[in-house]
């Protein structure tokens, strides 16, 4: 969290400059966004919250936008996403073939889940997908709406109404004299 490293099999010095470009660009994507940071914050949230599922789908999903948050930026950098797209399946072919180092495979271990990437792939080699990342325009614009929207449903208060109901009643009900039997 507090400095980051990235770690690369030992025959990356073989690998072609292109490959070790968009291996680096994509893993400096995940230092570039802190996602250590928020890969420790979901892993307390599920481990607090061993027993609710939602929790766990959570976290499935912010490790897969997460990829492809990276992804992205790869080819916003302009890598060709078949280019990409060929990179990643020989490094799951690799990772399958059981020749990837168990510190490597590990941490990797996600993304040769089949369906994962199939989802990777599928985004990557799509064309209309958006690859512009946030900008404070758009994050500042989300947040206004975000708060016009939150602080008129904060301010309902269900129960004052219940509560001012209830005290009515009581104060009726000690201010009214006891009936007399007819």
């Amino acid at each position: 969290i507090f400095r980051p490293s990235v770690l690369m099999p030992a025959d990356a010095d073989t690998w072609p400059p292109h490959r070790v470009r968009v291996v680096l660009l994509h893993e400096l994507a995940h230092v570039k966004r802190r996602d250590c940071l928020t890969h420790l914050v979901a892993q307390i949230v599920c481990a607090a919250y061993w027993f609710n599922p939602l929790a766990w789908m959570a976290a499935r999903h912010l490790r897969t936008e997460r990829e492809r948050a990276c992804d992205d930026l790869v080819l916003a950098a302009g890598t060709r996403g078949s280019d990409y797209a060929d990179l990643l399946l020989d490094i799951a072919r690799v990772m399958r073939a059981g020749r990837f180092p168990a510190v490597m495979a590990g941490a990797s271990l996600a993304m040769a889940q089949r369906s994962q990437l199939e989802g990777r792939l599928m985004a990557i080699l799509d064309p209309s997908v958006p690859r512009r990342g946030l900008t404070r325009a758009r994050a500042a614009a989300a947040a206004t709406v975000f708060a016009l929207v939150i602080v008129p449903v904060a301010s309902v208060q269900p129960w004052a109404e219940e509560a001012a109901m209830v005290n009515s009643a009581v104060s009726d009900m000690t201010a009214a004299p006891p009936a007399q039997p007819a």
